[in-house]
């Protein structure tokens, strides 16, 4: 590929406000420019209502896009993501079946929302001033309009929290996925093991404590699967829209070797190896196994927001290096695939 100063930085994992990101998508690929991003791809999770806006804004900046979405999907009793690239939007809106599946997880995650909200309302979060009053704190099903995303999930009701403990006190302005972290999201306890998440939990340690505040999976209500297609189903899907399948982060999913050769004979054509998510052990083992499998390996950062897992920039490793590694955007359009504003 040449030195590192040719190659261009690319990020093809991202997700803007219509699943489960803060920004909107043309935000998002503006803020992917200004990081130094020069090749992107939107992968919202099971929707790809963003595409279109997001490419309207990445050809204004002359940047190399493809259009993405990430399938929730199962595999042998738990989940993963399959990532689908460069099909064309049109194709994929067209196409009866994506849209059926779409349109139930669409509705299966409303449904999931107000279950939480109904949680949150027979649990409210207590607050407790310094001066002695109570706040009692939970989420209506309406007010999730307050947030623009298309499909609801545990974060846009963080974000409706994160407004209300700001409503009670400026010491509680706290930014909406920390509130997912501390509050509202999965109980995961082997995540206290990531360096990221003690330092989140200790940077509000006081502040919670002045406001009797503990952390924990308030409203957490476990999301039913059945919706959902399988693997062998998701990865179809994305061959049948002109796309190409990519199995997502493998290292989060704890997927081992022979996890990823089943998934490969199932029609995968890449793995996601270069992310924030996998140690360089992980990325070593990667490499080594999918040149094995005769697969490409992917870079993305799997950004939602700027206050998503360590900080990690778009574009940017673990390390804060760019992202250069792997498959480019050219190199997927020499696949076949679709791609805007590639050269």
């Amino acid at each position: 590929m040449g030195g590192s100063m040719t190659v261009p930085v690319r990020d093809f994992h991202v997700h803007s406000n219509c699943s489960d990101g803060l920004f909107e998508p043309t935000q998002l690929v503006r803020h992917a420019s200004e990081a130094g991003v020069q090749e992107l791809s939107l992968t919202d999770h099971d929707t790809i209502a963003g595409l279109e806006e997001a490419e309207t804004a990445a050809r204004s900046l002359e940047m190399p896009f493809m259009p993405g979405m990430e399938l929730t999907c199962r595999f042998s009793g738990r989940i993963i993501h399959i990532l689908g690239y460069g099909f064309e939007t049109a194709v994929a809106a067209d196409d009866a079946q994506l849209a059926d599946k779409l349109a139930s997880v669409k509705q299966r995650d409303h449904e999931w929302a107000r279950e939480m909200c109904q949680t949150s309302c027979k649990n409210p979060i207590v607050v407790r001033s310094p001066d002695g009053r109570r706040h009692r704190i939970c989420i209506a099903p309406e007010e999730l309009s307050w947030v623009r995303g298309t499909m609801p999930s545990p974060f846009h009701i963080a974000v409706v929290l994160s407004r209300k403990l700001a409503d009670v006190s400026d010491e509680l302005r706290i930014p909406a996925r920390h509130c997912l972290y501390l509050f509202t999201g999965r109980s995961e306890p082997d995540r206290w093991s990531e360096s990221y998440w003690p330092e989140i939990r200790d940077q509000y340690a006081d502040v919670l404590a002045r406001y009797s505040l503990s952390s924990g999976s308030y409203w957490w209500t476990e999301r039913p699967t059945s919706d959902l297609l399988d693997a062998r189903e998701a990865i179809e899907t994305v061959i049948r829209i002109g796309g190409v399948p990519v199995l997502a982060h493998p290292g989060e999913q704890k997927l081992g070797d022979q996890d990823i050769r089943e998934i490969a004979d199932l029609g995968i054509q890449g793995v996601e190896v270069y992310t924030f998510k996998h140690s360089p052990t992980v990325v070593a083992e990667l490499e080594t196994l999918t040149k094995e499998l005769g697969l490409f390996a992917t870079s993305g950062t799997d950004f939602h927001d700027p206050f998503h897992r360590a900080q990690v920039g778009l574009g940017r490793d673990r390390h804060g290096e760019f992202l250069r590694s792997g498959f480019s955007i050219g190199d997927f359009r020499d696949l076949g695939a679709y791609v805007s504003g590639a050269k």
